[in-house]
């Protein structure tokens, strides 16, 4: 592979990617923590994850919209670091309106940090490749969270979950400072001078629903499964799956990437996910629940590696990275 970016940025990348997509992979242990252990409604509970999103995905619209004309580096090192800070903060006063102002200032933050790691992915010669380095690396996570996490909260207590949410992201800023990659000469202001068109849109447009379809089904995936009463160790096996489930699509995708047009999936699989959350939320059948979860997990991240290769070649307006240059 020659992506023209030293061993430390891409490395760099991969954590950057692994600490903004986690927030979304670990809505379920989330959602099931603010009410197993903060005493939230499935509703509030709901409601504080939704902040965060919605902060994330409008931190996100403003920054990527103007990529080419944005400082990548301090915006990466300083999102993460602030979503730092309020992790560690956030418990120590865990009523609503604090929670609810603590996600709101995480959520933009990671959003701008996450714009400024999956631009610099995109600018690199094979960013399908590149971007399923990453999602290896958030699948590798993904079991050691969704896996460990769960048995912390419930011998350390809940604000276990932000203190481990707040050496990841500590570790990305930190990684970010030193390593973050610098784009090519020429870069700047393409953004600006260059729409979207029509097929970039839409490719875009997708790529959004689906992932409002994930994150509104897969955030209550514990308590779907708490409230038929599947029983605790059934749940947790689910969960399990669940991140297993995170570790085989960025690989398969990589290898198929020659052998399936990126076309074919990006117009196929939003409707499979369609029918996966039908199945997940409208059974009472354990078998269906514990497979419909992690199919919907391997297969947004298989989509999402193909359509980040496609829009990053359909995008006009990108330019490439220099040989081992940094910020």
């Amino acid at each position: 592979m020659n992506d023209k970016l030293p061993p430390s940025a891409l490395v760099t990348l991969m954590l950057g990617h692994c600490a903004g997509i986690l927030f979304l992979i670990a809505l379920p242990v989330w959602v099931g923590t603010l009410v197993a252990q903060f005493g939230f409604g499935a509703l509030d509970a709901g409601a504080l994850a939704t902040i965060f999103l919605v902060a994330a995905s409008l931190a996100s619209l403003v920054c990527a919209s103007r990529f080419g004309r944005l400082a990548h580096r301090p915006l990466a090192a300083g999102g993460f670091g602030i979503a730092t800070l309020v992790m560690l903060v956030a418990p120590l006063a865990p009523g609503f309106g604090t929670l609810a102002a603590s996600f709101l200032v995480a959520g933009a933050s990671v959003g701008a940090a996450l714009s400024m790691t999956h631009g610099a992915i995109g600018l690199s010669d094979n960013s399908h490749r590149v971007y399923a380095l990453a999602g290896i690396a958030i699948g590798v996570g993904a079991i050691v969270f969704l896996g460990g996490i769960p048995v912390l909260v419930e011998q350390a207590g809940g604000a276990a979950l932000f203190r481990v949410y707040a050496l990841i992201t500590g570790a990305a800023a930190l990684a970010a400072f030193v390593a973050f990659p610098r784009a090519a000469a020429g870069a700047a202001g393409l953004d600006a001078a260059t729409p979207f068109d029509a097929t970039v849109k839409l490719a875009i447009t997708a790529v959004v629903l689906m992932g409002m379809t994930q994150a509104m089904t897969l955030s209550l995936y514990e308590r779907i499964g708490t409230a038929h009463a599947f029983g605790l160790a059934h749940v947790s096996l689910a969960l399990a799956l669940l991140g297993a489930a995170t570790l085989l699509p960025a690989p398969a995708a990589a290898l198929l990437q020659e052998r399936v047009a990126a076309t074919t999936v990006v117009s196929t699989m939003p409707a499979l996910q369609a029918l996966l959350a039908l199945c997940l939320t409208q059974t009472s059948l354990y078998p269906v629940y514990v497979i419909s979860g992690p199919m919907m997990e391997f297969n947004i991240i298989f989509t999402h590696t193909f359509a980040f290769g496609l829009l990053a070649r359909l995008d006009p307006t990108g330019a490439r990275w220099p040989a081992h240059r940094q910020c």
